[in-house]
């Protein structure tokens, strides 16, 4: 991945589903926080950053990735990353 990388942060806050994820939509990638996420009690500074760094691992962390075109990380792999 080179310096022209293209992230998108987007908090999607009408969403219910407590989840995030990150996916690809061109050249740009498009991390996405949803707001049932958000609305966790649980969720502290620190659980947040995991999470940041968990979905940023299924872009930047390497080697095995999963079938979505061979861009994005397994979920252990982003696991390890972060």
């Amino acid at each position: 991945i080179g310096d022209d990388l293209n992230l998108v942060v987007r908090l999607d806050v009408h969403d219910p589903r407590i989840n995030a994820e990150i996916s690809k939509d061109g050249e740009s990638y498009i991390l996405i926080i949803m707001g049932g996420m958000l609305s966790q009690p649980e969720l502290t500074e620190e659980a947040l950053t995991l999470l940041l760094c968990h979905e940023l691992g299924h872009l930047l962390g390497g080697e095995p990735r999963k079938s979505r075109g061979g861009w994005s990380s397994t979920e252990g792999q982003a696991d390890y990353y972060s």
